[in-house]
């Protein structure tokens, strides 16, 4: 069976989404990911965070606490855990989580993230 999305590809793909990261923290804009499925974005994203010292807001707090083991990192909170998250703490948003502008207005200290939008 040949994969769509091989090894070569994928480590490619990362390589792109660890620099469009790169850039949407000098702009504090968020990277549009629409289209693209099962490539490893939401490891990339927090491989992205730890290196960074950066916070992390996925889905949900089940699916924090299974990528916390899983990446032997601390700082990845569920949407409906924002209250953990210290004044102090910059943070990255996985696709699906929130409006950018919304956390901003919010006083959050948002950097970058990711979003899907098929414009």
């Amino acid at each position: 069976m040949i994969n769509l999305i091989d090894t070569e590809l994928q480590i490619a793909i990362q390589d792109i989404l660890q620099k469009k990261l790169t850039q949407g923290i000098i702009k504090r804009e968020l990277v549009n990911v629409f289209g693209l499925r099962g490539v490893g974005k939401t490891y990339g994203l927090i491989k992205f965070a730890k290196n960074t010292g950066l916070s992390v807001i996925v889905f949900n707090k089940s699916i924090a606490s299974l990528y916390k083991k899983e990446c032997n990192y601390e700082k990845i909170y569920g949407k409906e855990e924002l209250s953990k998250i210290g004044d102090d703490d910059y943070i990255i948003i996985d696709e699906g989580t929130f409006d950018y502008d919304t956390l901003v207005r919010e006083g959050y200290k948002v950097v970058t993230g990711y979003y899907s939008d098929y414009k």
